[in-house]
């Protein structure tokens, strides 16, 4: 069984729309194909459009394309607001009294 966590993919599986933080940069040639269109480490960006030849990302220094085959080895997270927010079994949701 493999584990894959909900908050973590890469930048390849986003789809338009979605809005992810750039977590990781895997290998120095997607680094610098990465920084020459303007996306880097720590980045929140949004897609705009996802293709089989393209993903379009809309980040704070404009729009920026990347090559599918590029974007994979880019690992991103979805931002807080977005994650899975089923609770566990025996924890009280955040801000339920138990005792009331």
């Amino acid at each position: 069984m493999t584990y894959r966590s909900p908050t973590r993919k890469s930048l390849a599986a986003i789809r338009p729309g979605e809005r992810a933080r750039v977590r990781a940069i895997l290998f120095d040639e997607v680094r610098v194909a990465c920084d020459a269109v303007g996306v880097r480490a720590g980045d929140t960006v949004t897609c705009t459009e996802s293709g089989p030849s393209r993903i379009v990302l809309d980040t704070s220094r404009g729009i920026a394309a990347l090559d599918p085959a590029t974007a994979r080895f880019v690992e991103v997270d979805r931002p807080a607001t977005e994650r899975s927010r089923r609770p566990r079994p025996g924890v009280a949701p955040l801000g339920a009294n138990p005792a009331a």
